[in-house]
């Protein structure tokens, strides 16, 4: 994490997976017109930070190994390949 933080944090995926992790069952639309619910399971920010989808790990096409999932939002703006967390 970085920006309005004492302290830039920089954590693997191993590192993510060692956290409490949280669990949502949130819906997801892309903009080709499909949907579909889905039980997610990541780090809790402010959103959801997902490493797994379904009871499973997620699949590169899914955003491994890292997927920001944030309720109410449509599939397009749930960032894929997540790489830095900026605190605002």
């Amino acid at each position: 994490m970085t920006g309005r933080v004492d302290t830039e944090l920089h954590l693997s995926r191993d590192d993510l997976l060692g956290l409490a992790q949280h669990e949502a069952v949130l819906p997801i639309a892309c903009v080709e017109g499909w949907s579909t619910v889905q039980r997610w399971r990541g780090v809790s920010v402010a959103t959801l930070l997902a490493l797994q989808v379904g009871g499973e790990e997620l699949h590169l096409d899914h955003g491994f190994p890292v997927r920001l999932i944030a309720p109410n939002n449509p599939g397009v703006p749930q960032t894929k390949w997540v790489g830095t967390v900026e605190v605002l």
